[in-house]
Formats: structure tokens, sequence, C-alpha cells
């Protein structure tokens, strides 16, 4: 009886790891929307950084980044929602081999590696003419990584780099680094002893993330259910848990992609490469054969969208 309670234990629990899937989609594909709390503020504000478009600096395909301060809350006197906005400005962000750099001062700063070990350190340097604070001195620093682990986000595991919070270093990026989404303490180094500056240094968390291919995916507790993340982002609103699974095949495939389980219901459909970007796509397509002859050999990510519901999965073009 004990052999069989330990079995059937242990069959739970392979269960349970097996149900949880890897997070294996790139960073910053279409859609890639990052929202921050500013934990400083007494009201409820945002800063929502989303991806525009690419841009080429030095040679260097980069991610043209909007960031705009938001507030949210409700009219006390008529109980009606509220949301303002203020736009700051664009900032450039380049990944080359799991490492994000930021450009400014017509070069590109390292900020942080989606790679990292236990043990590593990310050198800090020459933010403090970034966010263009006089009051800052030239500080130059390092981050030290304390450990790496894998955690579950709304059902999914991501690889997650931990930082330490407090340490004596002059520059943070707050407490974990989510591999191909980015650190929960704001896009770039911070420290949370200095204000009024061009843009924000400290005092963020990371709340919620959305994309195209992951859909929506909350990183902390939100405490204010009558503000979503779509309604602070601007962006229609989204179900979550509206997903489905659909087959795709042959995969590998040479020409046609076939969708065989719609039902003979309409779908649109978007194909993206590894980095996540946009290059085939189809609105109330009524055939389940996809047409992909024109792409080059690789792997891709599908995104399968009907009746309000999506799903992606990833194919092979030989």
């Amino acid at each position: 009886m004990k052999k069989l309670i330990i079995f059937l234990l242990l069959s739970f629990l392979s269960l349970n790891v097996s149900a949880q899937v890897q997070d294996t989609r790139p960073w910053c594909p279409a859609g890639a929307t990052w929202i921050y709390r500013k934990t400083s503020q007494a009201e409820v504000w945002f800063s929502v950084f989303k991806y525009i478009d690419d841009e080429i600096i030095s040679n260097k395909l980069t991610k043209k980044i909007s960031l705009t301060d938001v507030v949210v809350g409700i009219n006390g006197l008529t109980g009606e929602k509220y949301r303002g906005s203020h736009f700051k400005g664009y900032i450039n962000v380049y990944n080359s081999n799991d490492s994000i750099y930021i450009y400014f001062e017509n070069s590109f700063h390292f900020v942080y590696s989606f790679s990292a070990i236990s043990g590593d350190y990310f050198i800090v340097n020459n933010f403090q003419n970034f966010y263009q604070c006089p009051q800052l001195v030239n500080q130059d620093d390092s981050i030290f990584v304390e450990n790496t682990a894998i955690e579950n986000f709304d059902g999914i595991n991501f690889d997650v780099i931990l930082t330490p919070l407090n340490s004596n270093s002059y520059w943070g990026l707050g407490r974990k680094i989510i591999k191909n989404i980015g650190a929960d303490g704001g896009f770039w180094p911070g420290n949370n002893e200095i204000d009024d500056c061009a843009f924000e240094i400290g005092n963020l968390n990371l709340t919620c993330y959305y994309d195209d291919l992951r859909g929506d995916i909350y990183f902390s507790s939100f405490a204010y259910p009558d503000f979503p993340c779509s309604y602070v982002a601007s962006t229609s609103e989204k179900n979550k848990n509206e997903k489905f699974t659909f087959d795709i095949y042959p995969n590998p495939c040479k020409e046609i992609l076939t969708v065989p389980n719609l039902e003979g219901k309409p779908f649109d459909f978007d194909i993206f490469d590894i980095n996540g970007r946009k290059l085939l796509g189809g609105k109330d397509f009524k055939d389940n054969s996809i047409n992909v002859s024109k792409l080059n050999s690789g792997s891709y990510f599908i995104k399968i969208t009907r009746d309000n519901f999506f799903s992606t999965s990833k194919f092979i073009k030989e």
C-alpha cells in the first residue's frame, strides 16, 4: 500500500510538471507591451512600454519602443473610470545573442543578458547621462547575478535570473530578469533615490505583459480589478484564457501547411519568424491550406485566430 501511494504521488507530480509549458517564444515580437506599476506614486500610475516598429541604427536592427505614463482611477462623483496619459518619448533597444542594449549618446549600452548564470556580473555605465538628470554623479557599477531558476506565470514556465534586491550596488534591475520578457524592475538599470528625471529611474514593478504570440501574462498580483492591463494600455479587451488548440501538417513542410481541425470556420492567420517579425497573414481565411512556399528555410510561429480565440504553434519550413 505504501509503495502504491508513493507511485501515485510520483505520477501526479510527473503529470503536473509535464503539464507546464516552457516558454520558447522570442523577445519583443509583434504587439509586445510591458506594463510597470509605479510603486512610489500615491495614485494608480503605470509606465507603459510598447514595441512600435523596427529601426536600423548603425547597421543594427533595433526595436523602437514608446514610453507613456498612464494614470487610472474612478471618478468619485460619477463612479466612471478614467484614464489619463502622458507620452514621454522613444527608446531603441537591441538584442544581440541574448544580450540587451539601449541606444543613447550615439552608441549602444549593455543592460543585461538573458543567458547569464549564477555568479556573473552585469557591468553598468553611463546611465546617468541616459536619464538626463544633472544631479546624478558619474556612477559606474556592477549588478550581481545571485541565481537562476524556473518560475511559472499564468501556466507558463520561464527561465528567470535572480538579482539581489538589497545590495551595495548603486544601480538595480529589480529582483528578476525573465527570459525573453525583461527585468521586473524596469527597462533599464534604476536607482530609487533619484526623482524628477526625463526618464523613470526606479520604483517600477512589472505587472503584466502582452504580445501577439503569448497573449496576456500577469507577473505580479494585480490589486486593481477595475483596471485590467488591456485598459491601462488602451488596447482592446483581451481574454487571456480564450485559446484553443489546432494541428498543422506536414511539419516540416515545403510549400503547403494544412490546418485540419478548424471545422470549416473562417479564421485569421499570422506567421512570424523566430525574432517575432510578422511575415505573412490572412483575414477570414476559409481554406485550410496555407501556402508558405515563399518563406526561407527555417523555424516559424503560426498564430490562428477564430471567434476571438487564438493559439500559436511552431513549424519548420524546409
